[in-house]
């Protein structure tokens, strides 16, 4: 068996103004972790499921690296910067967007998007991609994997089924057992046999 970790930490600053005139997406990559989400990120190295992390891969937004960094350092392991990882793109946006119906509608629709957005399953297929490149590369190696919400979801959709709460809210389902929802933070383990089938689904207890 082999076990791979998924790790989100979506405590990012939001006393932020914005002087320049960048794109929503622009934005989100250069985010900077809150300083709940660097407690988050300094508190890894204690996780006794990730002392024998081997590989570590990072998307390209600030606060993927950044809640990295501690671990790599910790482990003595490069990160490995993969923007295949990178969360959603958004798109095109303005003033008048209504992100709720936008979010509402990505999880009921997965062909919807934004203008030179992306959709779940444009997403799906990015991350999917990726997953695949650094396992085939990293073989038998247990690998920590820095990543963001809505790509989690859309790699977790290969193998979970589909389902929405009595809010309407998109959750999966894994063997039955429905997947901790990812808010601020998560830890996921991934636990896989031999041929790459997954076996768990498992959230490790994190502060």
């Amino acid at each position: 068996m082999r076990k791979i970790y998924l790790i989100v930490n979506n405590m990012v600053l939001n006393n932020i103004d914005y002087l320049n005139d960048e794109s929503i997406d622009e934005r989100r990559v250069k985010r900077p972790l809150s300083l709940e989400g660097e407690s988050f990120a300094a508190s890894l190295i204690n996780i006794k499921e990730l002392q024998n992390i081997t590989s570590i891969y990072s998307s390209g937004f600030s606060s993927a690296l950044c809640t990295a960094k501690y671990l790599s350092n910790h482990l003595n392991v490069t990160i490995n910067i993969e923007n295949k990882l990178n969360e959603r793109k958004v798109g095109q946006t303005n003033k008048q967007t209504n992100f709720q119906y936008y979010k509402e509608n990505q999880e009921h629709d997965f062909n919807y998007k934004m203008p030179n957005g992306e959709s779940f399953n444009m997403t799906k297929d990015r991350v999917t991609k990726a997953f695949k490149e650094l396992t085939k590369i990293n073989q038998d190696e247990e690998i920590a994997i820095f990543t963001h919400t809505i790509a989690v979801n859309s790699l977790l959709s290969n193998w979970c089924e589909v389902a929405y709460n009595l809010d309407n809210n998109l959750i999966l389902n894994f063997n039955d057992k429905v997947v901790e929802p990812i808010s601020d933070k998560i830890i996921l383990e991934l636990v896989f046999n031999d041929t790459m089938n997954l076996l768990e689904v498992n959230n490790i207890e994190c502060n």
